[in-house]
């Protein structure tokens, strides 16, 4: 699978190497971005991508592990 994943992939950047990239109407981009809307709202709650951002920020916060200058070697 993960053989025909790349091998899809090199095809796409070849495509668009060479100009010939596929290229969408606004009504097709519109499309596209409701189907991600729908798979975010789907996969991470009505929040979204915001919303768990904001989510493992506060457990960050909460685990005392949100300010990375503290683990960073000097």
């Amino acid at each position: 699978m993960i053989r025909l994943q790349h091998a899809a992939g090199r095809k796409l950047t070849e495509s668009i190497l060479k100009g010939t990239f596929p290229v969408f109407t606004e009504a097709e981009l519109d499309k596209l971005g409701d189907k991600f809307e729908e798979q975010e709202q789907k996969l991470l709650g009505s929040g979204g991508f915001e919303g768990s951002l904001k989510e493992v920020g506060d457990l960050e916060k909460t685990l005392g592990i949100h300010d990375l200058a503290t683990f960073t070697p000097r």
